[in-house]
């Protein structure tokens, strides 16, 4: 199998969301395709202990990121995550915890509304 440089992965999946977002009229997939194509450097990874104090602001609500999200800090209750990446210390506390989250990518499969996601930077 040939790894696609990490680049090329990005603008895929940000091509995906902005044509899904003007053909289903969802304003917030075009947002996050903007987001991902962003600098690099102006994206940070974003950890577990910040999206946990999220969640607590915003209950019930899928929380998405177009940044990595790295597994530093500890869940306090259950979160719905969305992420461009996760590491494998993050995708082992949110499985233990029993919490939701999906890529990028597998939004576009789901059927979940825009009014239940917030962007997180």
């Amino acid at each position: 199998m040939k790894r696609i440089p990490q680049r090329e992965k990005t603008r895929k999946i940000a091509e995906l969301l902005r044509r899904e977002g003007k053909k289903k009229n969802k304003p917030i997939y075009i947002r996050l395709s903007e987001e991902l194509l962003k600098p690099r450097r102006n994206k940070k990874a974003i950890n577990l202990w910040k999206l946990s104090k999220l969640a607590e602001k915003f209950p019930n609500k899928w929380l998405i990121t177009p940044r990595k999200v790295l597994g530093f800090g500890n869940i306090k209750n259950k979160i719905k995550v969305i992420g461009f990446e996760f590491s494998k210390n993050a995708e082992e506390k949110l499985r233990k915890t029993k919490c939701e989250f999906m890529t990028l990518e597998e939004i576009l499969e789901k059927n979940i509304s825009p009014a239940e996601m917030v962007i997180v930077k």
